[in-house]
């Protein structure tokens, strides 16, 4: 029977994917880099995609994201930063960065899988939308929503880091099919789906479907309602140039995916069409949008398995994306 631990042998160390920083570490790291007033605390928000800390000193809280080694180049990280000083400057509410005191924009936490870039954000007041739910407030959403995409109609980022939708279906495919490998027809169908699904939207360029820069994940939980009706958006990690449609119908996806009444989806959108009406290519191509929101959302998530495991299928499993999925995908020609 085995007594003792054995020997730790440094050279073996297990490599990582997704380590926890220490929330110490990271309040002497936000201490030694940023303007700060008395003792400073950080506490683990959550740790998901990214993970996030919950900053306090004496003024008050601030909120700190920590992306995975690798996920995000700093080109990418930038061009967020970039955006949320373009949308603060037009007055669009949302949590904006905080700079070093040395005016930098980001700092480096050199962990055991590699660097990891870390920004400090203002803190966005009040609750998620998704914990306070009404049909009024989400048209209000909707239409600083479309607000939004209408300021950043001309807007050009000076670091594009180009979003490309076609090239992430197929690459995150074979991770896919480790998720439903005991599902046959889930074999089948999504194998199919990822090579129509790539050859529908390659038809896109040519169609009246307005582009600019976009939110890319606008859903529920990425915009807060303060008690005093204040709306403030947050989370632009993957923001990017794409399709204003995708964007809308990202939220109406995120209200189905968290479970809520499709009341509040469309509220939002109709919300949002006051301010933009769509165009007539638009009306034909909203459930070609949903449903690559909803087959992209699970492949990724898939492929990014080996460093959250299968925390997606905590909120639905597998059934419930088939049920989203192939009736949109048969009722397109695409399965």
């Amino acid at each position: 029977m085995q007594t003792e631990a054995p020997l730790r042998d440094i050279s073996l160390v297990a490599p990582a994917t997704h380590s926890t920083i220490d929330s110490a570490f990271v309040a002497r790291e936000v201490e030694a880099h940023y303007h700060v007033s008395g003792r400073v605390t950080a506490e683990l928000l959550y740790r998901g995609v990214n993970d996030v800390y919950i900053i306090k000193d004496d003024n008050g809280r601030r909120a700190m994201r920590i992306w995975r080694a690798g996920t995000r180049s700093i080109a990418g990280v930038m061009q967020e930063l970039d955006y949320l000083d373009f949308l603060d400057s037009h007055g669009v509410p949302l949590s904006k960065s905080i700079p070093t005191r040395t005016g930098d924009r980001y700092i480096a936490v050199n962990a055991l899988e590699g660097v990891r870039p870390a920004v400090l954000y203002t803190w966005a007041p009040g609750v998620k939308f998704g914990d306070a739910l009404d049909v009024e407030v989400a048209e209000r959403i909707g239409g600083k929503f479309a607000e939004m995409h209408l300021i950043s109609k001309d807007y050009k980022p000076a670091q594009d880091v180009p979003d490309d939708p076609i090239a992430s279906l197929r690459e995150n495919l074979p991770s896919f099919l480790l998720w439903v490998e005991d599902r046959p027809d889930d074999v089948r169908d999504y194998v199919k789906l990822t090579e129509t699904l790539a050859e529908r939207l390659n038809t896109l360029d040519g169609m009246d479907l307005p582009r600019g820069m976009c939110h890319q994940d606008m859903h529920p939980s990425n915009v807060h309602l303060s008690s005093d009706g204040t709306i403030t958006f947050l989370d632009f990690d993957g923001c990017s140039i794409g399709y204003w449609l995708h964007d809308v119908k990202n939220f109406i996806f995120g209200s189905a995916f968290y479970g809520f009444d499709a009341i509040y989806g469309a509220a939002f959108e109709r919300g949002y069409l006051r301010i933009r009406p769509y165009t007539a290519d638009e009306v034909e191509s909203q459930e070609l949008f949903l449903l690559n929101k909803a087959f992209r959302l699970l492949g990724g998530a898939a492929r990014g398995s080996n460093s959250r495991g299968r925390d997606l299928l905590r909120l639905q499993n597998l059934d419930w994306f088939a049920r989203y999925i192939k009736p949109r995908a048969r009722s397109l020609g695409l399965l």
